[in-house]
Order: C-alpha cells, then structure tokens, then sequence
C-alpha cells in the first residue's frame, strides 16, 4: 500500500481487532502523509510503530523515483517526531517503538548512523518522555 487513499482505505475497511497498524513514520511522509494527525486518527490500532526521519514531508515520492534519498538519521529530518512519540505515550501505547535505517546518510557507516540516531533518542526523545 502506497499513499494516504490506499492505507486510509484498509484502516477504514477492517476489524480493529484483526489489523493492527505499524506506522513507518517516514515512510508515511514520503507517501504523502503528515504523520502527526495520521498516526493521531489511528493510535488507537498502533500495534507497533517504525520511528524514521525524513525530509520534505507530505510530498509524495514514488517508490521508483528515489524516494529513499529523502530519509535521515533521526533528528536530522522534518519530521515531528518527538510529538508522535509523546501522542503515543497520552493515548497509553505500551508496544515497541522501533528505529529502522534505510540506508546511511552522507557516506556515513551503518554504524555511524546508528550512532546518530542513538544519540538522538538518549537527547531528544527519552527526555521528552519524563
């Protein structure tokens, strides 16, 4: 599923208690989704959720374009992520949050990007949680 009819369409159409959702949030943004009031209309199906960073949000990109050079190690996207974790956090969300990277930034390592976007959790995201 690609873009905000597609997903609108399943999670409109299904059983709370067959489907979950997984939010991928830069996935959702490169679909051209904002991911604030998205994720924010389903948190209540959020049974696991991908925490990433992206550029330009909203702007759809297809997969075939190169959509994939828009994502960022966390904290140095667009993307309002400290907000999505803290609704998660208001709405009594108790599952995993997870950090996936696409791919390294800037011929960064792997490693390096990890590192990055680690740092940005410890600093940003956990203090914005107490």
């Amino acid at each position: 599923m690609e873009g905000p009819d597609e997903i609108n369409y399943v999670l409109q159409n299904t059983a709370d208690r067959l489907i979950g959702f997984c939010p991928d949030i830069a996935h959702l943004s490169v679909s051209g989704i904002d991911p604030l009031p998205f994720v924010q209309r389903y948190v209540k199906r959020v049974a696991h959720v991908h925490l990433k960073d992206a550029v330009k949000p909203g702007e759809f990109v297809p997969r075939n374009e190169k959509w994939d050079e828009r994502l960022r190690d966390l904290g140095k996207g667009d993307l309002p992520l400290v907000q999505i974790v803290k609704l998660l956090k208001d709405h009594d969300y108790d599952g995993w949050i997870s950090y996936e990277q696409d791919r390294p930034q800037n011929g960064e390592s792997a490693m390096e990007s990890a590192r990055a976007s680690k740092s940005y959790i410890d600093s940003v995201i956990k203090p914005s949680l107490i």
